[in-house]
């Protein structure tokens, strides 16, 4: 296939795996079955999914070799993680600002080509600017894992939030700051 649709099979792969890894083993066949992949996606979307479990037998597989200090950014508190990757809290110590970074493991990913799309990945997201899109400043790397240091912004999980009960308008509201970030992302030739 030519480059550009490779690109978007991973990009679709990697995002569907990490959304699938947080899930319960029990619950990723039904989420799989509900984002309406093409089934070769589905198939090896399952295969790594397996890997992952058989490779530690729960998620702690997923957890990324994070040092204390990458560069110039300190390392001040974790802020989640996902199947893929951890964020944390950290201290732009050249630029006295908080940032948030994201780490991603060579390994989950499977060696240098994955780097690669990685990179494109951060360059090609680098490039939004919409106030519902965090914003991407680099790409930093300390032995086999990557960092894509990005703006912190605080407030709580829209994750945290979906049990608390919201007006219409509310709901109306949030839905429409998502589907304006998707649309900026999608204009921009990024699928999420």
């Amino acid at each position: 296939p030519p480059a550009d649709q490779q690109q978007d099979r991973w990009r679709t792969l990697m995002e569907l795996f990490e959304a699938a890894a947080e899930l319960p083993p029990a619950e990723r066949e039904a989420f799989l079955d509900s984002a309406d992949c093409e089934s070769g996606v589905r198939r090896e979307l399952m295969e790594l999914l397996q890997k992952l479990d058989a490779s530690s037998g729960s998620r702690a597989a997923a957890r990324v070799c994070v040092p204390e200090r990458i560069g110039r950014y300190v390392l001040l508190e974790p802020l989640g993680r996902g199947g893929m990757s951890e964020v944390f809290r950290a201290q732009d110590t050249e630029l006295a600002r908080t940032v948030a970074l994201k780490f991603l493991s060579v390994e989950t990913f499977g060696g240098k080509p994955a780097v690669e799309v990685i990179v494109r990945e951060a360059k090609a997201l680098s490039a939004l600017n919409h106030p519902n899109i965090v914003t991407i400043h680099e790409v930093v790397q300390h032995g086999a894992t990557f960092a894509i240091v990005m703006e912190m912004v605080d407030g709580t999980p829209l994750r945290a939030r979906i049990g608390d009960p919201h007006t219409p308008g509310q709901l109306a509201s949030i839905g429409q700051q998502i589907a304006q970030a998707l649309a900026a992302a999608h204009a921009a030739g990024i699928i999420h």
